[in-house]
Formats: C-alpha cells, structure tokens, sequence
C-alpha cells in the first residue's frame, strides 16, 4: 500500500474542496496553515498505518496468540501468575500496591491481562469499544501512565521466561509490537482521565 500516495491524493482533494471560492463572500477556505496542518495530521496517521500494516504483514498477531497458547500449555495458571509478579517485583517495584490479592485470584488476572492483549492484537476495534469504561477502571486502581512501560518491560521479560526455546527474535518482535500499540492507547487515555477538568 503506497501510503505516500494515498496522502498525497486526500490532500490535493481537501485542497480542490475548500480552494472553492465561497458563493457569498468569493473568498476559500484555503490557507498555508492547513496545508501545514494536514501534513503534520497525515504524518502522524501514516506513522500509525505502516505500523499496523508491517505488524500485520509480519504475522505480529498470529505469533504473538500462538506463543501465548504454548505458554498456557507448559505452565499453569499459578505458574504464569508467579513467573509474571516476580518480573513487577524485579522491574517495576513502584506498580506493587495494585496487587495485593490472593495468589490465585492474581494469577487469573494476569493471565486474563495477556488475554487481552493477545486479543487486542486480532481484534483492536473491540478494545478501543470499551477503551473508556477500562480507563475509568483502571484510574480507580490508581494506574498512572508512568506505570506502563516499566509493566511492560516486566511483562515481556516474563513471557520470555515462560516461553523457554520457543522464544525467538520473531516472537519478541511481535510481542513488542503489539504491546508497543496498546500501551501507547492507554497512556495517552490514562493521561487524558487523570486530568480533573475531564474527570469532572
């Protein structure tokens, strides 16, 4: 997909569409500052799309649903539950107080966390559906944004460790990929929630 080409072609339409002279006044809607606007706007919508389309040409998903699938296989729900709280421990010490529930209840919610990761990669639409109600949730928890990346740093230490030899440069890939898109949708949710003006 030539996404060059594909911006390219939106803007000069936008452009035919608002150089329109108006019927009243004469005057267009057109401006260097929405060219320049649009540029930085298709710049970023670019970035996102070559993003998903090499993750998606690259079997991102796939790989990252079969690995989970091999973990779930060797190890129990105890096992994942354990391996992955070692990982906060070890890396992010600062997210510890959010959990503080029985063992077993805390393994299921970790493994019900890779879940939705793994799903979020097939079916993201379904993710950002209930993207609002999940920020509130998590700012309830007292989730801040600065959480996230140190968790995933502890969380893709740990399914390296579960994932044993079937780890590869190929998995990693996909799993940083993947988790590279979701964190940066609840980072940016996390940040706009915690604002009091947008609380309110």
């Amino acid at each position: 997909i030539h996404l060059e080409q594909i911006g390219s072609s939106m803007h000069e339409a936008l452009h035919r569409i608002l150089a329109l002279p108006c019927g009243e006044c004469g005057k267009d809607e057109w401006s260097n500052q929405i060219t320049e606007a649009w540029a930085w706007l298709w710049k970023l919508m670019r970035y996102g799309l070559a993003s998903r389309i090499e993750s998606a040409e690259k079997e991102h998903p796939q790989l990252a649903a079969d690995c989970w699938a091999y973990i779930q296989k060797k190890h129990t729900q105890v096992e994942i539950g354990d391996i992955l709280f070692a990982e906060l421990t070890r890396e992010a010490p600062m997210v510890l107080h959010l959990f503080k529930r029985p063992r077993k209840l805390q393994s299921f919610m970790f493994t019900q966390a890779v879940e939705g990761i793994v799903n979020f990669a097939s079916s993201p639409g379904e993710f950002f559906d209930s993207l609002r109600q999940f920020t509130i949730r998590h700012i309830k928890y007292g989730v801040k944004s600065d959480y996230v990346k140190p968790f995933g740093v502890a969380l893709l230490q740990g399914l390296e460790e579960l994932a044993g030899d079937h780890w590869s440069p190929e998995i990693k890939s996909a799993w940083e990929t993947v988790w590279l898109c979701l964190s940066s949708c609840v980072a940016r949710s996390l940040n706009t929630g915690t604002n009091l003006i947008t609380v309110s």
